[in-house]
């Protein structure tokens, strides 16, 4: 999920947002994000709210967790995350 990407992605969700009342986005197989991956997720999100659709983001690989937790996003997207063991804050090992 980067900015060579990004409309193409964003586009195919809004796709799926205007068929689908409940989607769940599984985000384990994503190997690499920037800030246009994250602000694409913080899109579709609000996006989501506001068709009054629900959708869950799952499965966070660490390429994701990693770009969440830098920016401190996970509060904001809403989902639950889980965090494996030895992930520390900014890449921390403790």
């Amino acid at each position: 999920m980067t900015i060579y990407h990004a409309m193409e992605i964003k586009q195919k969700f809004m796709e799926i947002l205007h068929d689908f009342e409940e989607v769940t986005v599984s985000l384990a197989k994503v190997t690499d994000m920037d800030t246009t991956g994250a602000q694409l997720l913080i899109l579709i999100k609000k996006e989501a709210q506001a068709t009054g659709r629900h959708l869950t983001l799952s499965d966070h690989s660490p390429s994701v967790l990693a770009v969440l937790d830098l920016y401190n996003l996970a509060g904001q997207l809403g989902d639950p995350m889980f965090i494996p063991h030895g992930h520390g804050r900014h890449g921390d090992r403790s």
